[in-house]
């Protein structure tokens, strides 16, 4: 779960996220699109067959994109703090009609 991951898809590269605990992932890396999971040997060799194949290249780029402009892509375009601003706003307006 380290930002190696987060720099290769930033580079545009297939990754492979490995997780062999029991523990669920610590950054949404597969869970948002970004990276192909490893959770056994099995999902292992499924992943690399995918990476290596070439086959789902354009699937897998899209769902880097995805990943992307969800998690970094207001901070891409110079309004990070404009993007958090307004996710305290919301957490904020939500709390005190509660």
């Amino acid at each position: 779960f380290s930002t190696t991951v987060m720099e290769a898809i930033l580079l545009g590269r297939t990754t492979i996220c490995v997780n062999f605990s029991d523990e669920e992932d610590r950054y949404p890396y597969v869970a948002d699109g970004g990276s192909l999971a490893a959770g056994n040997d099995a999902q292992m060799r499924q992943a690399l067959d995918a990476a290596l194949s070439g086959e789902s290249e354009a699937e897998l780029a899209a769902g880097r994109l995805r990943f992307l402009q969800r998690h970094l892509g207001p901070s891409t375009e110079g309004k990070g703090a404009e993007a958090l601003t307004d996710l305290i706003e919301r957490l904020v307006r939500d709390t005190d009609t509660k």
